[in-house]
Parts: C-alpha cells; sequence; structure tokens
C-alpha cells in the first residue's frame, strides 16, 4: 500500500462557508471560550464549547498540511456538544499554513516512516500533557486523519474513539493488536488519498477484532462537505456525551455501541452548515 504526498488541506466549493477568508475562522475561534496552550513544543488552540472545563470530554483536532488550527476550528461551528476542543498546530510552515510531515513524499519509504513515527511520538506526548489523565477523542483532515488512525493503532486505552477524515495509516502503522473503535469518513472520489487505502486500513483494524467502520461519500473529492460534516458531528456528539456521562481516566477500556458505531447516534444529531 502506497501513499502519496498529501496536498494542502482543501475546502468543499459548494458551502458558502468555505469561500470564506480565513479572517471568518479566526473570528469563531475567538468567539466563547477559548485560549493558546503549548504542550510537548506543540501549539493548541482551546475552545471550550457547552460550558466545558478541563474534565470535560476532551476531544483533539488535527489539521491536514498546509492548514492551521483556526481554519480547523470551522469544523466545528455547528458541534453542540460539551466538550474541550484542542486544535493541534503542526510544528512545520507550509504554504500558508502547516504540515507534520515537512518536505516529504513517497519514493522514500525508509525515511517517510521515521518522519511519521517522530510526528506521531511528538503529538502524542502534547496529547498526554494536556489530557491531564483523561482519554481522547481524536479526527483529523488528510495528514491529520493518518494520524488519527495511527493514534488508535498505537494507544488503544488512552484513545476513546478516533474519526479520521481523508486519511489511511501508511504501511508499517496498523494495528499489532487492540486498537481504538475507530469511525472513518472518505470521498469515495477522493484523488489525493484514494478511498482504497482507506478501506484497507478500516480491514486491518477489523481484522484485529476492532470496531472499525467507514462511511464513503460518493462523488467527493478530498475535503470535506456539508453532508460529510453532519455525518462527522453527530457520531462526534454521541461519543462525547457517552465520555461524559461515563467519564474514565486514560488506560481505562474503550467504550462502543452495538457493531462499532459511536453510540447513541441518532440522524439529524449535527447541522448540516458546518465548514472548516
Amino acid at each position: 500500500m502506497a501513499i502519496t504526498a498529501c496536498k494542502t488541506e482543501a475546502l468543499s466549493s459548494t458551502s458558502a462557508s468555505a469561500q470564506a477568508p480565513s479572517a471568518s475562522a479566526s473570528a469563531y475561534a475567538s468567539s466563547g471560550t477559548t485560549r493558546d496552550e503549548i504542550h510537548g513544543g506543540i501549539r493548541f488552540l482551546v475552545l471550550f464549547r457547552g460550558g466545558a472545563d478541563e474534565d470535560s470530554p476532551l476531544v483533539v483536532g488535527i489539521h491536514g498540511r498546509g492548514g492551521s488550527p483556526a481554519r480547523f476550528s470551522r469544523v466545528f461551528q455547528a458541534f453542540s456538544g460539551r466538550a474541550e476542543i484542542a486544535l493541534a498546530q503542526a510544528p512545520s510552515k507550509a504554504e500558508d499554513g502547516w504540515s507534520w510531515l515537512p518536505g516529504w513524499d513517497s519514493r522514500n519509504g525508509a525515511e517517510f516512516a521515521a518522519a511519521f513515527d517522530a510526528a506521531e511520538k511528538q503529538l502524542w506526548q502534547a496529547i498526554v500533557d494536556l489530557a491531564h489523565g483523561r482519554r481522547v477523542i481524536v479526527t483529523g483532515f488528510s495528514q491529520g486523519g493518518m494520524l488519527s488512525y495511527v493514534l488508535a493503532a498505537r494507544h488503544p486505552r488512552e484513545i476513546a474513539y478516533a474519526f479520521p477524515i481523508a486519511g489511511a495509516a501508511p504501511p508499517g502503522f496498523l494495528p499489532h493488536d487492540h486498537a481504538a473503535p475507530v469511525y472513518a469518513l472518505h470521498g469515495a472520489s477522493d484523488p489525493v488519498i484514494d478511498v482504497a487505502l482507506a478501506r484497507a486500513t478500516v480491514a486491518a483494524f477489523q481484522e484485529r477484532g476492532v470496531p472499525a467502520e467507514l462511511h464513503e461519500f460518493p462523488g467527493v473529492g478530498h475535503t470535506m462537505t456539508p453532508d460529510l460534516l453532519e455525518d462527522l458531528l453527530a457520531h462526534l456528539r454521541a461519543v462525547v456525551e457517552a465520555e461524559g456521562a461515563h467519564s474514565a481516566p486514560m488506560g481505562s477500556p474503550a467504550r462502543e455501541g452495538r457493531n462499532g458505531r459511536a453510540p447513541g447516534v441518532r440522524k439529524g444529531d449535527a447541522a448540516s452548515e458546518s465548514q472548516r
């Protein structure tokens, strides 16, 4: 399985909010209770939604190549749950944003594997410092989706649920034993990270007996559409509510609903106008 380099993360051109300037994302990020924090050398834009505090369920959002925490905050614009949402900033500058993997491509497998391993380890140590013993829900787009899969594979007791978007686990980073539950979302016409790679990744989780599901969106490329975001936020809110009702520290077994689905999801749980 080969993964080509991720391009700058894209916004769906079918949504008016997707065409808004980046200042709109910054305005959203600065509304309500927000703050900047640094953990393990990683900057986080932290949003407290629904009256959340530092004991509330923790959601970590991971942007893709060329993205930023402020732009990725648009993913959560319609999120109505009670959670602390920490948006990580990648350490390397890339175009008008940031990248978790500076200057990498698929031609040197060993070099890529070493860079990806280092990126995951640095991010994970930052998350541990941020979480203060709480289990973590992770989601991310493109490079962030790749990291979401690998965090779920490597930290099954600390990750409550992973929601990778338009990503795939690189070769050598698939789960070897148990893993955290995964609900993945991917455009069926993605030209950057082929949906076949996401299918293979989710199948590898399932082969280990892990609750894992892939929702494909016909005709969607390497982007997030209103329908995809509605689905993401519905599942995310259900998991946040479950974590809030049955709070458990890091190291506790992950919980999941029947058939590996996020518990309690109902159609229409999330507004359809959210965009990143």
